[in-house]
């Protein structure tokens, strides 16, 4: 029993500490996306008074919630048993309704990167192609995701290739249902009603999650296993019904087929049935592991003898495991940079080589950090900052880096993905994630002598398995969400239980001095401490770099808040080359617009600016169709003139001789909404820059 209580006890501490840690960078930094992709993430300074002034005032709504009378008699009537399941009910609705409201707006945009990849596999499937699993070609770099491909394809015999609604409302479903999950483990947990419909609830608001519905890969559905799993698992602790065990170990490798990373979800179930054996005496309690180990290397093997003998292709194991390591400790804050990749093309498809060069480079950049410890400090302080404060997760990318590419987007979407949107969105999400944390460290003082610390030991050590796995790996914001989303049921009962506290402090008790101090509540106290100073010291290396971030930030607002977005008003216009050489009076056209896009009509003919797919023009004067080739999007340059952009990366522009327009590659503006370099390009490429004059 002793060794349970230590391992207990590391456990709480150990959330506590980053928890902490976690809450002080999220207050003081933001990582915002001046682009969509992370190698485009912002370290921005906040407004450090007012994320805590925000933070203590949702504490202030509960605290006074806790002390009225109405709302604690309204909060019963929602929890009583004729109406919980009901109000249950509506808020999972909500969630799913929320998902797939996302989905519908925006599945035209199609997808890209990794989903792209393995919705082509799947389409090549379909025709006996199997090119995708080549010994050069994607699944030879990335096996991992085969599970996903193989359930896709599967999938598409019902529903069809590129399908990416039906796989988008799926997800919703799945969210929604994680969501229902995490409010029984909840209610489980604490034995409290209103908890678990505070957990639905936080699901309205927690953004970032509904939208990752739109990502067609194997992070949601994952997830929902995941957390299925989970549920079983906890619920085998208490019951040890084998039934719980067999399909939580089954669930759990499923979910690890689709999406490695929730092997880190079997290590800690592992370490939890472990100590459970230990904690209860059952030497019963350890088959689950058994079954476990055995249905994820049965499945996960399997699934490759699978795909072996549907495409007759050797699958190999992908590019060497330490690439991943050596990929995050690069100087792109450990984000993803096609380190991995690269180097295995690089050594022809070798993993041994790749190993062999990934380890020499990891023990340089060990060396260098050794060397210069304040480096190493920044390093890591970045890296942390990338994965876990950035409030979006990056749930938005997919969409957001595609939204060129389509005229069939909703209005309301551009605006809530416009960099002011955006932006509000994360300043709200901020606050939230910051009560995350806090309530999460909240709750390990409150509940370290109950059985409830206990009863969610599991879904944190599953929290400090994903938080110190990708202080070594690849890091990136999505991967976790996670993680983050399976402290909403400890960080409510937190904030609920500090609320009560601070709702029940008596003034004249504290200033009589009755009080007494703990040696947990010094540990405690200490430990906060170390971890502010551990912070400070990482944000002071950071101190340029946070200045130089956040000016660069509302640079780019400025910049781009109302300039991405239908430029030129509807009506009657000259469009001529900015060439000064060019004599000409130009072409009379009337532009019309809507959302990002514009169509331009030559005046009084009826014949509209066509993107076309003969090389010798480019573009071309068609007569009005509902094609995309049809609609542009207008730029407005720094001197006053304008961009004519196509949706895939090229740009109209001026041909001396032969036709007027042309149309050549762009410079990637559109994918990333990137000022940085885009002054310096328009003015080495004056042959796409036009003047637009109103001819009124």
């Amino acid at each position: 029993m002793k060794a349970y209580k230590i391992y207990k006890g590391a456990i709480a501490a150990l959330v506590f500490l980053i928890c902490c840690y976690l809450f002080i960078l999220n207050t003081v930094i933001t990582v915002a996306l001046t682009g969509v992709l992370p190698s485009q993430s912002n370290f921005v300074l906040d407004f450090v008074a007012g994320n805590i002034a925000a933070t203590a005032a949702v504490i202030a709504a509960i605290v006074f919630a806790v002390r009225s009378s109405r709302v604690r008699a309204f909060a019963d009537r929602l929890t009583s048993p004729e109406k919980y399941d009901r109000v249950s009910r509506i808020l999972i609705y909500l969630i799913f309704a929320i998902g797939a409201l996302w989905s519908v707006a925006i599945y035209s945009c199609g997808q890209h990167f990794d989903s792209l990849e393995i919705m082509q596999a799947v389409y090549g499937m379909s025709w006996n192609d199997f090119t995708k699993f080549g010994a050069k070609d994607y699944f030879s770099i990335y096996p991992n995701n085969i599970g996903t491909t193989m359930i896709f394809y599967v999938f598409s015999k019902f529903c069809g290739v590129y399908n990416y609604l039906a796989l988008m409302l799926l997800n919703s479903v799945f969210i929604a249902l994680v969501y229902y999950d995490l409010s029984k483990i909840t209610v489980k947990m604490t034995g409290s009603r209103k908890l678990g419909l505070a957990v639905l609830a936080a699901g309205i608001f927690f953004l970032p999650v509904t939208g990752l519905s739109v990502l067609v890969y194997g992070t949601v559905p994952g997830l929902f296993l995941a957390v299925r799993s989970l549920r079983f698992i906890m619920d085998y602790s208490s019951t040890h019904s084998r039934k719980s065990a067999v399909i939580a170990a089954l669930l759990i490798a499923l979910a690890t087929v689709i999406k490695n990373n929730y092997i880190i979800f079997i290590i800690a179930f592992v370490i939890y049935l472990a100590f459970e054996a230990l904690r209860t005496g059952r030497a019963a309690t350890l088959i689950p592991i058994a079954v476990m180990v055995v249905s994820f290397l049965v499945m996960s093997s399997g699934m490759k003898i699978i795909a072996r003998s549907v495409t007759g292709c050797d699958i190999s194991g992908g590019a060497a495991k330490l690439s991943w390591i050596a990929m995050g400790m690069q100087e792109s804050s450990g984000t993803y940079n096609g380190y991995n990749s690269d180097n295995y093309v690089l050594c022809d498809f070798d993993a041994d080589r790749e190993a062999a060069l990934a380890s020499g480079d990891i023990r340089e950049r060990i060396n260098e950090f050794t060397q210069s410890p304040t480096y190493a400090l920044n390093f890591y302080t970045r890296k942390v900052a990338i994965e876990w404060t950035n409030p979006l997760f990056n749930a938005f990318e997919p969409v957001a880096s595609l939204l060129y590419e389509s005229d069939n987007i909703p209005e309301w979407v551009w605006y809530t993905l416009s960099p002011r949107g955006i932006a509000a969105i994360t300043s709200a999400e901020d606050v939230f994630l910051s009560l995350v944390y806090l309530g999460t460290a909240a709750f390990v003082i409150a509940s370290r002598k109950e059985k409830l610390l206990r009863d969610a030991v599991l879904p944190m050590l599953i929290f400090v398995g994903g938080y110190t796995f990708h202080l070594i790996w690849e890091a990136g914001s999505t991967y976790a969400t996670p993680y983050v989303i399976l402290l909403l049921p400890v960080a409510l009962t937190g904030l609920l239980r500090m609320s009560k506290s601070i709702a029940g402090i008596d003034l004249k008790h504290l200033k009589a001095g009755n009080t007494r101090v703990s040696g947990a509540a010094v540990f405690y106290c200490l430990g906060a401490g170390a971890v502010f100073l551990l912070a400070c010291a990482g944000l002071g290396t950071m101190r340029t770099m946070l200045a130089q971030n956040r000016s660069l930030y509302k640079q780019y607002l400025a910049d781009n808040c109302s300039d991405l977005r239908n430029v030129i008003s509807d009506g009657t216009y000259i469009i001529k080359p900015a060439d000064e050489a060019y004599q000409g009076e130009g072409v009379t056209v009337s532009i019309t617009g809507r959302c990002s896009r514009s169509r331009i009509e030559i005046m009084d003919s009826g014949l509209y600016l066509t993107e076309s797919d003969s090389e010798e023009d480019g573009i071309g004067i068609t007569d009005f169709s509902y094609s995309e080739d049809q609609s542009f999007v207008i730029l407005k340059n720094s001197d006053d003139t304008y961009s004519i952009v196509t949706g895939d990366g090229k740009a109209l522009c001026y041909e001396p001789e032969g036709h007027m327009f042309g149309l050549s590659e762009f410079t990637d503006y559109l994918g990333n909404f990137s000022t940085e370099y885009y002054g310096e390009y328009i003015a080495s490429h004056p042959e796409q820059t036009w003047k637009i004059v109103s001819a009124g």
